[in-house]
């Protein structure tokens, strides 16, 4: 790394240098993360590689072998710091994370009961909708012990708002397994990297996205700490 450093430098290859720093940053997240990627907030590396201090640092990439397909995290570490010239160990004060998960790696299918079966997910009024034929429901989502929690909330038919809770009573006489299908229920996450703790969750369009907390040495560590 110094010695990459010091040919840059003399060639004046500020841009170099930038590559050289966030490819070294890069390298800590690879025990994590599949392809990982680094970009940094400065726009000139230069000055701040004596002191070693990166300032912000973004680290994206997929989740290991172990994730569903497609499953992402994008980290945002604070206050990085590296060794003399950008080489050695990196630290970071604080992080947080985004992990995206694609509707086709959720376990949706036990809420196809009262739907009628086959469900098409997606995003309405910030709410996760399981759409079925003729119907769809709309329910909240959050996180808890590290599991995806889902609230059925309202059932969307012919034009009309059916509020779940409220006409749970009327359901279970008609239909108990329907009311059990549309009760709260936990849904199994993707293993997530150490020193990731969720914190919320919210629903866009193309899947769940998990809010986290990071410790940031966990996309730091050297590649020699892999385990």
């Amino acid at each position: 790394m110094l010695a990459g450093v010091t040919v840059l430098a003399l060639a004046g290859g500020e841009w170099g240098l930038h590559r050289l720093v966030e490819d070294h940053l890069a390298e800590g997240a690879a025990c994590r993360l599949t392809d990982p990627t680094a970009e940094l907030d400065l726009s000139i590396v230069t000055p701040h590689l004596v002191s070693g201090h990166l300032g912000d640092v973004r680290i994206g990439g997929s989740l290991g072998s172990d994730a569903p397909v497609g499953a992402t995290l994008e980290a945002r570490l604070d206050d990085v710091h590296v060794g003399l010239f950008g080489s050695g160990p990196r630290t970071a004060s604080d992080g947080s994370a985004r992990v995206t998960v694609g509707w086709a790696n959720l376990p949706l299918d036990s809420f196809g009961g009262p739907l009628g079966g086959a469900l098409r997910p997606g995003e309405q009024d910030g709410y996760l909708a399981l759409e079925g034929p003729g119907l769809t429901l709309l329910a909240a989502v959050d996180v808890a012990d590290g599991e995806l929690r889902v609230t059925p909330d309202v059932l969307l038919t012919q034009g009309q708002e059916i509020q779940v809770s409220r006409f749970l009573p009327l359901i279970e006489q008609r239909s108990p397994e329907a009311a059990t299908q549309l009760q709260p229920r936990s849904v199994p996450l993707p293993d997530l990297p150490d020193g990731v703790t969720l914190t919320g969750a919210e629903v866009s369009g193309t899947g769940l996205v998990l809010n986290a907390d990071l410790d940031p040495t966990a996309l730091l560590a050297d590649s020699e700490a892999c385990s």
